[in-house]
């Protein structure tokens, strides 16, 4: 352990994917000293990116979405005085499914053609379908945008969420304890194709098909892209870097290459601060925003705590990634490539649609304008899958058949990218392939999981992994928690942690005035050092470059 002397900080924010550099943008922005902790050389988390060979690909998140005007993210950046860069993307993805194409627009009009050209047949019933998609969705949207509190656990939760309230919810409240397979056969629908393209869609964004995906937040995945999509130049990671700036603008530092070693509690059960190699750093506040799994082993057995038990609920629940990194020569794609494109799998006859290892898969190609992801005549493009991450945990335990193992699963990977990309094979220069094994070894994601808890009805809404806990003073952000996974989940999960941190500190802050005799481990940074202008700022802990790929892991 360092001898280094502890630095002392208003809030800690571990983990520098979205979650965290919201949260942490966040608290700075309501003058907390903060300080980001993040094991990585760099911001973004499962959506940051890699280099090789003059490629930059992304990792994992591809596809971005709320930088709209009056969208969730936007709104994170006006509430920190920045905007946004990204161009819009409509279609937002181009689909692939059976012999069908399926180009998802923003405007309703030219999304219900596209339906009733691309699925033939029962047409009032598919009407009548993504009519009601339309009107839960619209529920969702409107109350996510004043970010509620699910579960309700206090007052403040209570309250938060009553500020969501509109008449938009009550149709929501209705199908709470619906699937969306429930609505499908409520209104008739049958086609095996439609069935096929709408798992295809929720797996990806819900980790779950719609027999089990709760009704609601399954609509909100399949009409979310009627209020647009964006790329974002440099990749997702670009979101988190833009907010950490903000944090060290604020006079806060962002310390990278910095993993959290310990949480460190008081003798009173409060959060202290959090231990590093390079010394302590002391707050009354920490937000983790890492994996829940990952934040019970950071408190230790010792701690008696309920996220012990939580996280082992949630120990085998959630699905791995296999993703491609490809260097590809523009030649060898289409003249017309979008951006963003979808290959899903049709079911075989009496059997489920296949819609994992392969089944179902995302593709996200760099445009040729984006000169940060490829050098010019090249793009990146990042594949990635649903697969079993025990199973190639365990897998790689035996290097050889882990390795043999890894290049059958690639080949098989690009034949079906060939379905969007014809000749794709023939133009790739570098060629990589992850694991969640790769996941685990460079994020440290318990089990090597990611996409946080399939939103089915018993991990959704009230039945969701709170952002408290029971430590007080510490607060959970990401995907693990409520509201779950996506840019759009994390953003939400980060800014609800920073508001209930906020008011935590302030409570404090009142109680210590009200009580001299209090004594506290972690001191906030206004009581040792007045906030006068007078008090030099955090100094800024340079962001490190980013990493190349190691090949002994990544490489095929």
């Amino acid at each position: 352990m360092s001898s280094a002397p502890a630095l002392h900080a208003d809030a800690v924010v571990v983990g520098a994917g979205i979650a965290g550099a919201t949260a942490a943008a966040l608290l700075a922005a309501q003058g907390r000293r903060v300080v980001v902790l993040e094991r990585d050389a760099h911001a973004g988390g499962c959506a940051a990116s890699f280099d090789d060979r003059g490629f930059a690909f992304a990792v994992g998140a591809t596809v971005g979405m709320g930088l709209e005007e009056g969208g969730i993210l936007r709104r994170v950046y006006d509430r920190v005085g920045l905007t946004p860069r990204f161009a819009p993307v409509d279609p937002a993805i181009r689909v692939f499914v059976g012999d069908r194409t399926v180009d998802l627009h923003a405007d309703r009009t030219a999304w219900a053609a596209e339906v009733a050209r691309a699925f033939p047949g029962e047409d009032a019933a598919k009407r009548g379908f993504w009519a009601e998609v339309a009107v839960l969705a619209r529920g969702l949207a409107h109350a996510s945008k004043r970010f509620p509190v699910l579960p309700l656990r206090t007052l403040d939760d209570v309250v938060d969420t009553a500020r969501a309230a509109h008449p938009s919810l009550v149709p929501v409240a209705l199908r709470l304890r619906s699937t969306v397979a429930d609505l499908l056969r409520r209104h008739g629908v049958t086609d095996p194709v439609h069935r096929a393209f709408v798992d295809g869609q929720l797996v990806d964004a819900m980790q779950t098909t719609a027999d089990d995906c709760a009704a609601p937040n399954g609509a909100l995945a399949l009409d979310v892209y009627r209020y647009g999509a964006q790329y974002v130049p440099g990749g997702l990671a670009t979101i988190a870097d833009d907010l950490l700036a903000s944090v060290v603008q604020r006079g806060g530092e962002v310390r990278f290459a910095t993993r959290a070693r310990r949480l460190l509690v008081d003798a009173a059960g409060r959060i202290a601060g959090v231990a590093t190699r390079a010394g302590d750093v002391r707050a009354p506040v920490v937000v983790s925003a890492v994996p829940l799994a990952n934040t019970a082993e950071l408190l230790g057995a010792e701690v008696p705590t309920r996220l012990h038990p939580r996280a082992e609920a949630q120990r085998g629940r959630q699905w791995g990634a296999f993703t491609l990194y490809l260097g590809v020569d523009e030649r060898g794609l289409p003249s017309d490539v979008r951006p963003f494109l979808q290959v899903t799998g049709l079911p075989e006859a009496g059997e489920p649609t296949p819609l994992h290892d392969g089944g179902n898969l995302l593709i996200s190609v760099s445009p040729a304008w984006d000169r940060a992801r490829a050098p010019e005549g090249k793009r990146a493009i990042t594949v990635s899958t649903h697969v079993d991450a025990g199973h190639w945990m365990a897998l790689a335990e035996d290097p050889q058949a882990y390795a043999t193992a890894k290049a059958a699963f690639t080949e098989r990977l690009l034949d079906r990218v060939e379905v969007a990309l014809p000749h794709v094979r023939d133009g790739i220069e570098v060629l990589h392939a992850g694991t969640p094994r790769t996941f685990h070894r460079y994020t440290r994601r318990s089990e090597g999981a990611v996409g946080g808890l399939p939103q089915t009805l018993a991990h959704a809404n009230f039945a969701a992994p709170s952002h408290r806990t029971d430590v007080p003073g510490l607060f959970l952000a990401g995907d693990t928690v409520f509201p779950g996974q996506g840019t759009l989940g994390v953003a939400v999960s980060g800014f609800v942690a920073a508001r209930s941190a906020v008011r935590y500190g302030a409570r404090m802050r009142s109680s210590a005035r009200s009580r001299p005799d209090l004594r506290r481990s972690a001191p906030t940074a206004s009581e040792v050092a007045p906030d006068d202008h007078r008090v030099p700022p955090i100094p800024q802990t340079p962001r490190g470059p980013r990493r190349s790929a190691p090949t002994q892991e990544v490489s095929a």
